[in-house]
């Protein structure tokens, strides 16, 4: 007899445990799910009549929502935690779904709380879970409500959003898929159903997957990881896409796989390139030039005063003038590299292009560097390229001004033979006079400028003593 006892009790207390593993995975089952649940229990007037229904059990979802703990909940009844419910149609809906048993479904229902601002749609869900208890669960859909009466004239406009800007969401277990979301058939060409089974890492192009098993290994460790990786569709297609993987954890903490999800970024990804792509052109463009080029940021004092200018760039002529290469001179300041430029003048007209913007153009610019061993001269070009940016161009015209020097130092070596000559000199052009020597004015009585512009012919007779020949 005790020995049938026992066998009793044991069958009992694995009977017990097997109950409480159950209520347990329901428990978990509850605790993850992101939409609010709750047990409602009827409370009756002294007739049978429903007046009231007092909180059972609430999920953390139900509790973030109505701003309450769990124990507070359960010491509350629905009329006192949502004071407005009467007369909202709700309520009714809700005591034929217990007296009754017909399940409640309510979609984009407009509901009003002091809970939030304004109206809210939202979908109720509600069965009846045993003698006067119900399990009641919501969504607030009121977003998606006013999305799809905005988009409710366009059912093109709605796919093409549909299609192109939902995430797509794996949740992976023991390397496997067990759950996708909707949209990665848009996204990756084939409906949830193929995807369950597989690795999420077949979404990823074959050459891009041991650099994905390091990502991988991190998220497992615990870690929650950003990237952007390329994905490929069943069809062979790549896309560009910003991923986010992290541990997915049950109600009682233990890790449960994995979720990753997919956000495609190819047009983003495409003006990058693009903008990439242009840059580098003008880089060469830059690169390029035989001028020397520098893009020069400014330093300021506490004050907001400009003090110096640091490189942000150099093209090649730049360096190949300064005797360095580019990255020994980024970041440096112009004080340093060029130690004279504060008492040449150019500091000045480069800090008013920068604070004011009026470009600077200057031609001849006398400049002594220990750069050039000696005076040089100068083309000087610099526009403001941003806030505090400056693109200063140079060009180095020593010689062309120095050949100038000496054409004009010649041009008036002979001006002098010329004008000092006692017989008289003409310069004519095309029949016409355009330049004499002064001693016109002693030999035929007029002055230059009587003679300039007549034609030489008119003055081929005699004319105040003498002739202009």
């Amino acid at each position: 007899m005790i020995d049938l006892i026992n066998r009793y009790l044991e069958r009992l207390r694995a009977a017990q445990k097997a109950n409480d593993a159950a209520r347990e995975l329901l428990r978990a089952s509850a605790e993850s799910m992101l939409d609010p649940q709750v047990v409602l229990e009827a409370v009756r007037d002294p007739d049978g009549r429903v007046i009231d229904l007092a909180y059972r059990g609430v999920n953390r979802a139900a509790c973030l929502f109505l701003g309450r703990e769990e124990h507070e909940l359960v010491t509350l009844s629905q009329l006192e935690s949502l004071s407005n419910l009467e007369g909202s149609g709700l309520w009714e809906t809700l005591v034929e779904c217990l007296e009754v048993g017909t399940p409640l479904v309510l979609d984009d229902f407009p509901f009003r709380s002091d809970l939030f601002d304004g109206e809210r749609r939202v979908d109720f869900r509600a069965t009846k879970a045993g003698p006067d208890l119900i399990c009641l669960t919501w969504r607030d859909v009121t977003e998606r409500f006013h999305a799809t009466q905005r988009l409710a004239d366009s059912e093109e406009q709605y796919r093409l959003i549909a299609e192109n800007v939902a995430d797509v969401v794996f949740h992976e277990r023991d390397g496997k898929i067990v759950w996708a979301s909707p949209s990665v058939k848009a996204v990756l060409g084939a409906p949830p159903e193929y995807w369950i089974g597989r690795a999420s890492r077949e979404a990823i192009p074959p050459e891009d997957r041991p650099a994905a098993a390091g990502r991988l290994a991190k998220v497992m460790a615990g870690e929650a990881v950003r990237d952007r990786l390329r994905a490929v569709s069943v069809d062979g297609v790549i896309h560009w896409a910003d991923t986010r993987g992290k541990p997915f954890y049950d109600a009682a903490g233990r890790q449960d796989g994995f979720i990753v999800s997919l956000h495609l970024v190819d047009d983003e990804v495409a003006a990058q390139q693009a903008l990439e792509s242009a840059q580098q052109l003008l880089r060469a463009s830059v690169d390029g030039m035989l001028d020397p080029q520098v893009l020069l940021e400014a330093v300021r004092d506490p004050a907001g005063r400009v003090v110096d200018f640091v490189y942000r760039r150099i093209n090649r002529a730049a360096c190949s003038q300064y005797g360095y290469e580019e990255a020994d001179l980024l970041g440096r300041s112009q004080h340093e590299t060029m130690p004279d430029l504060e008492g040449s003048g150019l500091l000045v007209r480069l800090i008013e292009c920068v604070d004011g913007g009026q470009p600077v153009v200057i031609d001849d610019f006398p400049f002594f560097s220990a750069v050039f061993n000696d005076e040089h001269r100068f083309d000087v070009r610099a526009t403001r390229a941003g806030v505090d940016l400056l693109s200063l161009t140079w060009r180095d015209v020593t010689e062309r001004f120095r050949a100038a020097q000496r054409t004009a130092a010649s041009e008036r070596q002979y001006r002098l033979l010329a004008e000092n000559a006692a017989d008289i000199v003409c310069h004519v052009r095309d029949g016409v006079i355009v330049w004499v020597s002064p001693p016109v004015e002693d030999v035929l009585g007029a002055p230059p400028e009587y003679w300039i512009g007549q034609r030489r012919d008119r003055h081929q007779h005699h004319h105040a003593g003498g002739s202009l020949r």
